[in-house]
């Protein structure tokens, strides 16, 4: 198999692991909003009386750039819009960390809760591969986006 061969498939593949992955997440804060709106006080970003708002926006997000990947539908600006989630997050993280802020990252949920860490980071690093990698040949099998002209 050729390079030209395997990049489908790597997209493919891409796609659907960071899809599912999204949406895994974002069920995880959709059936506990109030914690997540917790976590997402946590960082010290944005005024506390936004974290509702952004505890219902993020994952809902989530949702919809998920199903776009698994569905293949529109793969670039899911991905594209996954990455700059994925670099959000990422930041959000840096700065909890930089100003020795210890907390839960609100990743997936309160159901699995992980420190927002450099493991997190790394985590969000290897996803933004993905992301790259949809973003690179979006145009895999079983995907509904138009070619580039």
């Amino acid at each position: 198999m050729t390079e030209h061969q395997r990049l489908p498939i790597v997209s493919l593949a891409a796609r659907v692991i960071l899809g599912l992955l999204f949406l895994y997440a974002a069920s995880l804060k959709l059936v506990d909003l109030p914690t997540f709106a917790s976590s997402i006080e946590g960082y010290r970003i944005t005024p506390s009386e936004w974290s509702p708002m952004i505890a219902l926006a993020v994952p809902s997000v989530e949702v919809v750039v998920g199903l776009a990947l698994v569905a293949g539908l529109h793969a670039r600006g899911a991905a594209l819009l996954s990455a700059a989630m994925l670099i959000a997050f990422s930041a959000a993280i840096a700065q909890a960390m930089i100003r020795g802020i210890n907390i839960d990252c609100g990743c997936f949920g309160a159901s699995s809760p992980q420190k927002a860490d450099s493991l997190a980071l790394l985590r969000n690093s290897a996803l933004l591969l993905l992301a790259v990698a949809v973003l690179a040949k979006p145009i895999a099998p079983w995907a509904r986006s138009r070619p580039e002209s």
